[in-house]
């Protein structure tokens, strides 16, 4: 069976395990996060937009190591409106420090 082109950079077992932990951890972080700021009478369309916000921030992640900084921006943005984003958020500006050159850093913060 032939594997999907999108986890096509995980080429061993290490990256997949890496992806899997980053997902997970973001996915964690975000549901705590959810659970504290919503309140049980919360609007189900609001409920919906929030949950399927802060999906596409996780899923996002899976990017993360071939535009680190599309999926940074992608994550603070998604993460102003999804508590559920926050976990991704976390994930990503760790990630975006470990990949990025420092120019690329400095550039970031002065803009």
């Amino acid at each position: 069976m032939e594997s999907l082109k999108l986890f096509a950079e995980c080429e061993n077992r290490r990256d997949r395990m890496v992806n899997g932990a980053a997902v997970g951890i973001a996915f964690t972080f975000g549901l705590i996060a959810s659970f504290d700021v919503l309140d049980m009478d919360t609007s189900l369309l609001t409920l919906a937009f929030v949950t399927v916000t802060g999906l596409a921030s996780i899923l996002s992640l899976l990017f993360r190591r071939r535009r680190p900084v599309a999926v940074g921006i992608v994550t603070v943005v998604l993460g102003l409106v999804s508590p559920l984003a926050s976990g991704a958020f976390l994930v990503a500006l760790l990630n975006a420090a470990i990949r990025l050159p420092w120019k690329a850093h400095t550039s970031l913060i002065s803009r």
